[in-house]
């Protein structure tokens, strides 16, 4: 049996853990795109978009980077499509995060609106 100081403990993390894990992916949206790129080059490359009115905080400091990770590159090729074209007509993006990639917020699934 655990004494009372190691329960506090155990019941702390855990409430830790749970809260972490519940912020760590949430929705984000009207998010209007100001700049798109792929800064490396190779097949998995991930994609990289810069948002001119939302921030988060990811890296510590104010951000307005997101990335997309794709394992696949049919995925890749169609998110990239997405965003260029909310770029290009100046469409709204909502999408699901997954947390911070270092000074990015990284992003799950994207979504555009007219």
């Amino acid at each position: 049996m655990l004494n009372r100081r190691c329960q506090v403990c155990l019941v702390l993390l855990l409430c830790g853990l749970q809260a972490k894990g519940l912020a760590a992916s949430y929705e984000v949206t009207d998010i209007l795109i100001s700049s798109i790129a792929q800064e490396h080059d190779d097949e998995e490359a991930p994609i990289v978009f810069w948002a001119s009115n939302k921030t988060h905080k990811c890296g510590g400091k104010p951000s307005n980077r997101f990335i997309v990770f794709s394992e696949h590159s049919q995925v890749s090729q169609q998110r990239t499509l997405l965003l260029q074209l909310a770029f290009t007509q100046q469409f709204t993006v909502s999408v699901s995060t997954k947390g911070c990639y270092e000074k990015a917020l990284r992003v799950d699934a994207i979504r555009i609106h007219r």
